[in-house]
């Protein structure tokens, strides 16, 4: 999902770091991983391994990652409930999982630091078929690897998960159901049933119960239908 077209299209309707946790599942990464990253984000050569500088704090060679999706505040309820529409229509997922695997890799020409994660989905708030225990692959930019005996690092604030606990995640099209999912959606944690928003756009506001979140969803969709 490109982040800022889908919310230009959404608002255009009438009336869109990261450390993985270790894993003992082995996850594959494909050579279509890294081709699709490379066409996708255009990635500098800037960030090719070799021209990394170390860390002040642990000497891994490291760069921070800054891109993350935008879209309208909380202050703007109208245009937020056309896009909370529009992505349960058409996102790929939307709701609430939790991750079971990742695992951080070198980007093709050994350039960037990416890591692949699997996720489950407990609750599919979609507007279409729900799909309840579904497993969803993201890739990000971010994450810590070792390439050649040295280990770079890509610091991304908006990916901090982490196996075992449970996100409200929004990522990918129609088009991603059945393949990895290349995409930076919004962080949004839940714990003890409340969402806590990460850096950067939410759709939610800090603090909001599961359940309430939930509700906005389906209540956007009641409201702004699919179109």
């Amino acid at each position: 999902m490109i982040w800022n077209a889908l919310l230009a299209g959404a608002l255009a309707l009438p009336g869109a770091g990261a450390l993985a946790a270790a894993s003992d599942e082995k996850q594959q990464i494909e050579v279509d991983d890294k081709d699709r990253l490379r066409a996708q984000q255009g990635m500098s050569r800037k960030l090719a391994l070799q021209k990394l500088k170390p860390a002040e704090l642990d000497g891994v060679k490291s760069y921070r990652v800054v891109r993350q999706p935008e879209g309208p505040g909380l202050d703007k309820p109208e245009q937020l409930r056309q896009v909370v529409a529009h992505m349960a229509c058409v996102a790929a997922v939307f709701g609430l999982v939790e991750l079971e695997d990742a695992k951080s890799f070198v980007g093709k020409d050994d350039v960037g630091i990416f890591t692949k994660y699997r996720f489950r989905i407990l609750d599919d708030w979609r507007a279409r078929s729900q799909t309840n225990g579904r497993k969803v692959f993201l890739v990000m930019h971010g994450g810590e690897a070792v390439h050649n005996g040295e280990r770079y690092r890509a610091e991304n604030p908006a990916a901090h998960y982490r196996k075992g606990e449970q996100y409200v995640l929004i990522a990918g099209t129609v088009d991603d159901e059945q393949r990895t999912i290349h995409d930076t959606p919004p962080f949004l944690e839940v714990s003890e049933g409340i969402v806590h928003p990460g850096p950067g756009w939410t759709p939610f506001a800090p603090g909001t119960a599961l359940a309430q979140a939930k509700a906005q969803v389906a209540d956007a969709v009641d409201r702004e239908g699919c179109k």
